[in-house]
């Protein structure tokens, strides 16, 4: 009984610290059978994996330069620490989408593409993955983009289905060609802000506050380009 209440308070003080306990079916085996050799892939959607698993603890050899593309969608992850995604120095790819992520700081990680959507993210700090080029953060619980940092560099970005009620901060994204932002609290005069992308031609806007008049500006502007 003593053993057990002990070790009770062990895990209680560790969780306390941030520390969790990984996830028990997490292994060499586990993981390298989630490794798609065709695809370059490590599929790890719907495991019920509560964090990023440790990879530089259980793989080594060609897998890791091998690694282009991570999946974790559909599980229960809070967090998504950078430290173990450096691990690989080829990753290109990850899908994150369908967890329950409230906040997404990364660096370092030379990502071209992520996929954030479906979580409950309120903040978003990504400004220093500087390949990126695609991103979804549809389906989520943004609101401002005082709360949200994103690398210049993108193409492709997907906001749709969160809160968002302003656009300024979306001036700096000078490459960004294909924007989709339905249902938010956007207004006509946010729309200013998409007249000095020059390279943008593809724009999903319907759901928002907007005037019919600037629903077929928009219109225009995708025919045009």
């Amino acid at each position: 009984m003593k053993k057990i209440i002990l070790l009770s308070m062990i895990i209680l003080t560790l969780s306390s610290c941030g520390i969790t306990k990984e996830d028990s079916q997490v292994n060499t085996v586990f993981l390298i059978n989630s490794y798609k050799k065709e695809f370059h892939e490590l599929n790890l959607a719907n495991k019920e994996l509560t964090q990023v698993p440790n990879f530089e603890k259980y793989l080594s050899g060609s897998i890791i330069d091998d690694v282009w593309s991570i999946n974790l969608q559909a599980n229960k992850i809070t967090e998504i620490d950078a430290e173990k995604l450096k691990f690989f120095p080829n990753l290109k790819e990850l899908n994150i989408s369908y967890n329950t992520l409230s906040t997404l700081n990364l660096s370092d990680v030379p990502l071209d593409i992520l996929y954030a959507h479906k979580n409950k993210l309120t903040t978003v700090n990504i400004e220093k993955l500087n390949t990126l080029s695609t991103l979804n953060l549809g389906y989520n619980e943004l609101k401002s983009w005082n709360d949200i940092k994103l690398p210049t560099a993108l193409v492709t970005l997907e906001l749709q289905h969160n809160k968002l009620d302003d656009l300024y901060w979306i001036e700096s994204l000078l490459k960004l060609e294909k924007l989709k932002f339905e249902f938010n609290n956007l207004e006509d005069d946010d729309m200013n802000v998409l007249l000095n992308l020059d390279n943008i031609s593809n724009i999903t806007a319907t759901y928002n506050k907007l005037s019919k008049k600037v629903e077929d500006k928009i219109t225009e502007l995708n025919t045009v380009k």
